[in-house]
């Protein structure tokens, strides 16, 4: 039995310094040991701690060292229940800790000296001496696409769809942003919104041209991830809109012919201008260059992708498609247009049809990791979570040196009930 009554005994009035090391860097705090639990604190406003092997820094007072033995308590359930996690050896700070699941954690250190020890192991009413929230596992985030409605022209609106996923956001994680292309400066549409996946945003007045949108979600980790849109025009009128579905009606209709030199090159420079434009975020001026090459080469792979790019991009998917399957007509294995159609028909929910696009895209290539991811999210948007986790596993194997790739993979994969419920709810949506 331990006795509390000697001089250098560590009352529970003793305060200690706790201290946690993750890679973010330094976070302190002053901790008293307490003798009742108080109310858990919010998750948001606890030291956060990105690293699944960190150490903890405990201080105590000169009049109690030496130390002969400390040992470390930690609950993942706001101290209803307490686990051992061991003693530290050297009885020297800090305490190297390895964290085998995330979440939010809470921490006890019972220490002892010649006099004894200085409190009880913690129990159901103790309050840990420490907090922190362990996310070593950023979001998964995909923005879907942000387009606008195509029955909003005299007052158009932005339709931003996105999907996010981890075990530890906050209430509010999203933010959206957007800035005209070329040159603008990023600005807030929302900064904090929930994690719909959905955000209409009704575009100001003042905001015209192209542009792009970023959508950014952080967890209660402190990771913060983002994906960005390509350019879409702001389109305010069915005049703009019917500019469009003229030039892909035109480009389409178009014959191809031999070429002599002198066309050859001038199609090569309209080509290029409009890859040009649409790099800007100038779609209706790519479409121009786009339609005016097809007009000389009505097969032209770059301009039949680029118009078929801008479209989609402008909000027409149908003549979008219609480029894309030209294109395919005339060259079935080319892989650009196999993975930007199958994008398309995604958006359109046309998962069988997308389907078809990725699978001949991986047959005629089947080390084609980021098509067996592809593939994956489409079959998962079926309900095929069994063949999805094949496709991902694929993604994650066949080419060592798709990092990116594999990451993505292997993070699906690791959470892929989740992705499949978030696939299930965009699938099912009206």
């Amino acid at each position: 039995m331990f006795m509390h009554t000697r001089k250098n005994c560590l009352p529970h009035a003793t305060v200690a310094q706790a201290r946690i090391w993750g890679w973010a860097g330094l976070i302190s705090v002053l901790a008293a040991l307490p003798t009742a639990a108080a109310t858990p604190p919010d998750e948001q406003s606890v030291p956060k701690v990105r690293s699944q092997v960190f150490d903890i820094g405990y201080q105590v007072s000169e009049a109690a060292l030496p130390l002969q033995a400390v040992h470390l308590w930690y609950t993942l359930d706001r101290g209803q229940s307490w686990r051992q996690y061991g003693r530290d050896d050297d009885a020297q700070s800090p305490m190297p800790f390895h964290a085998r699941d995330e979440g939010l954690h809470g921490f006890y250190f019972v220490v002892t000296n010649g006099a004894g020890a200085s409190g009880d192991i913690p129990g159901p009413d103790t309050e840990p001496q420490q907090w922190a929230m362990v996310d070593f596992t950023p979001p998964i985030l995909q923005l879907h696409s942000a387009e606008q409605d195509p029955d909003s022209m005299a007052h158009p609106i932005l339709r931003i769809r996105w999907t996010a996923i981890d075990q530890h956001l906050p209430t509010r994680p999203v933010g959206l942003w957007y800035r005209s292309v070329p040159a603008g400066e990023w600005a807030a549409i929302v900064r904090d919104v929930a994690n719909t996946g959905r955000y209409d945003w009704g575009i100001p007045d003042d905001v015209t041209g192209s542009i792009i949108v970023r959508v950014t979600v952080r967890d209660l980790g402190g990771h913060l991830v983002q994906a960005t849109s390509p350019a879409t025009e702001v389109i305010r009128s069915r005049t703009q809109a019917a500019e469009s579905l003229n030039s892909a009606g035109q480009a389409h209709t178009a014959e191809s012919r031999a070429l002599d030199p002198a066309d050859q090159t001038r199609l090569q420079a309209l080509a290029a201008r409009g890859v040009w434009h649409a790099d800007r975020g100038e779609h209706r001026l790519a479409i121009a260059r786009f339609r005016d090459a097809l007009k000389l080469d009505a097969g032209h792979t770059d301009a039949l992708l680029g118009m078929g790019d801008s479209l989609y991009t402008l909000g027409d998917q149908s003549p979008s498609i219609e480029a894309y399957q030209l294109l395919l007509k005339r060259d079935p294995t080319n892989r650009d247009g196999l993975e930007r159609l199958a994008r398309v028909l995604v958006a359109q929910r046309n998962y069988p049809a997308a389907m078809k696009q990725l699978e001949a895209l991986v047959r005629q290539n089947p080390n084609d990791v980021m098509g067996w991811l592809e593939l994956g999210d489409v079959t998962l948007y079926q309900g095929d979570q069994v063949r999805a986790a094949e496709h991902y596993r694929r993604a994650a194997t066949l080419d060592p040196a798709a990092a990116e790739v594999i990451t993505m993979a292997k993070a699906r994969l690791a959470n892929l009930s989740g992705v499949a419920e978030h696939a299930r709810n965009i699938a099912s949506r009206p």
